[in-house]
């Protein structure tokens, strides 16, 4: 699912995807290129969502960049799951 809008679009798309998805889902950042408050904070929303429906969300994110560096900053990378690519992250459910 492509998203062209900010945190209330991918709030929305997450939704939709969380009741698809079962005990698992990836979260997507790797074409993203810029990350603020905004959405830093969709990012845990979506994570809560998750976890309140019993599902685990891991992350993938491009392995160098802003949106990296950003994770970097703000630790967030410490309290997530991160893989380089969507399959990496798909097989850690296996």
């Amino acid at each position: 699912m492509m998203l062209g809008g900010g945190a209330d679009e991918l709030d929305a798309a997450f939704a939709e995807a969380l009741r698809r998805a079962g005990s698992g889902i990836v979260l997507d950042l790797t074409r993203l290129n810029y990350l603020d408050s905004a959405g830093i904070g969709a990012v845990i929303a979506c994570s809560k969502k998750a976890a309140a429906e019993g599902s685990v969300m891991k992350i993938a994110l491009a392995p160098a960049g802003p949106v990296r560096r950003i994770f970097e900053l703000t630790q967030l990378e410490r309290g997530f799951e991160i893989f380089h690519d969507v399959e990496s992250a798909a097989a850690s459910f296996a």
